[in-house]
């Protein structure tokens, strides 16, 4: 006789000839059967295109391990994997993925699972704003931001001709705007927490400062400084 296993999601496994007598019992009879690959397949995009060469890491739960591969031109990507729980996520250098950033995934033996399909955003903040002075736009007016918690991350710009202004800046940071103009008085706010791929609005209203004029009043013949 020969005694083979089978499961689903297994590869088959068969003994070697066994010969068994009238009323004979035999023990240990053993067999192993393989887990078949299992298979875990997605598509990373941006803003509705493909993401080429977007790292895709999955880490099984149980063991830590983590097994990466990239996309392909169209975004896709593929996993030959152990049965088991993942946790799978997408990254590119300038991008983030928006939430889930990881997708739980389980997956039986030989099972293939589709459409783990992933979103990635420029990893930028913008604030924008206009500078006005009693309403009329404020052009060219200087515009700084420094970022609250490390002061070395400073970027600068200024209103256009219409008196507005949109600088990209780095995510997940406070900012302190100041705007100054000569002639005026500077004006300052403070931002929110920048989050990635939104604006934050800001208008800022500018005083012009007072003009003076100063002299002194000479008389002729000998010039003499007269006192008013």
């Amino acid at each position: 006789h020969t005694i083979t296993a089978s499961k689903t999601g297994y590869v088959s496994a068969s003994s070697p000839q066994v010969n068994v007598s009238v009323g004979q019992t035999l023990n240990n009879i053993d067999l192993i059967i393989t887990p078949n690959a299992s298979t875990i397949n997605g598509t990373v995009r941006s803003n509705g295109q493909p993401v080429y060469q977007a790292t895709v890491t999955a880490r099984k739960i149980s063991t830590g391990t983590i097994t990466t591969v990239q996309t392909q031109q169209n975004g896709t990507y593929s996993f030959g994997l152990s049965f088991g729980n993942y946790w799978v996520k997408s990254e590119k250098t300038g991008l983030i993925s928006t939430p889930p950033e990881s997708i739980e995934v389980n997956i039986n033996p030989g099972q293939t699972v589709n459409n783990i399909d992933f979103n990635l955003i420029p990893n930028i903040g913008y604030i924008s704003g206009s500078v006005l002075h009693n309403g009329q736009a404020v052009s060219y007016a200087q515009v700084n931001l420094t970022a609250l918690s490390d002061p070395s991350i400073v970027f600068n710009t200024q209103s256009n001709y219409y008196g507005t202004f949109n600088i990209s800046v780095t995510p997940q940071y406070q900012y302190k705007i100041t705007v100054s103009k000569t002639g005026y008085v500077s004006a300052a706010d403070t931002s929110d927490n920048v989050q990635p791929n939104t604006t934050q609005e800001f208008t800022f209203s500018l005083t012009q400062l007072q003009s003076q004029l100063k002299g002194k009043v000479y008389a002729l013949p000998d010039s003499t400084a007269i006192h008013l």
